[in-house]
């Protein structure tokens, strides 16, 4: 786990800089871990092609991501706010 930003983004580059198809999608997956706290299991759940109140579904105001969380999902809020920084790595992951 990182100890904070700066290692985080050191560590994304790190696997941004290696052969593409086998290191990028651990950066992105680090970084959308950071940004939203989600579990590994939790982040793997996701799809950029999600139906609605799927996981990765992004309601159409743009304010929330829903996710499926692995402990309790009767307990726990089943959305992530979308803050700035979360908003920049889903753009420039969708780009």
């Amino acid at each position: 786990m990182p100890g904070n930003a700066d290692e985080l983004h050191k560590l994304a580059a790190l696997f941004f800089g290696g052969e593409r198809s086998q290191l990028e999608v651990l950066a992105w997956q680090a970084l959308l871990e950071a940004m939203t706290g989600l579990r590994t299991c939790e982040a793997l759940q996701l799809r950029a092609d999600a139906a609605p109140y799927e996981p990765g579904w992004i309601t159409p105001d743009g304010k929330t991501l829903c996710v499926r969380r692995a402990k309790g999902q009767q307990n726990v809020n089943p959305f992530v706010e979308i803050r700035d920084g979360l908003r920049s790595v889903l753009d420039a992951l969708f780009a």
